[in-house]
């Protein structure tokens, strides 16, 4: 929940400085607005990156991370060996290969 509240503070935050700077580009001029504009997009970006790395290091804490599933249990599998077999079909799973030729 603390996290909904801060994004919500953050958009808001942003929409005031966004219209803060729409009004001093309207009075002082795009010339003088290019300065404080670029310091405003620093601090965007560094929240961005910081809002990323954030996000990173949650993903990896969450519970199942870096868990894989075996795809096929251990001894469950077979090696087969065909020379020159016509109309072969052989399977593992969900994935087959067909050699009619």
């Amino acid at each position: 929940m603390k996290w909904r509240v801060l994004m919500w503070t953050a958009v808001a935050a942003g929409a005031v400085v966004a219209a803060g700077l729409g009004a001093y580009v309207a009075v002082a001029g795009m010339d003088k607005a290019a300065g404080p504009a670029g310091v405003i997009a620093a601090f965007c970006e560094l929240a961005a990156l910081t809002l990323a790395v954030t996000g990173c290091i949650r993903q990896r804490q969450a519970p199942g991370y870096g868990e894989r599933e075996a795809r096929t249990p251990p001894g469950s599998g077979a090696v087969v060996h065909i020379q020159e077999g016509k109309g072969v079909q052989i399977g593992d799973h969900n994935e087959q290969t067909n050699n009619f030729g």
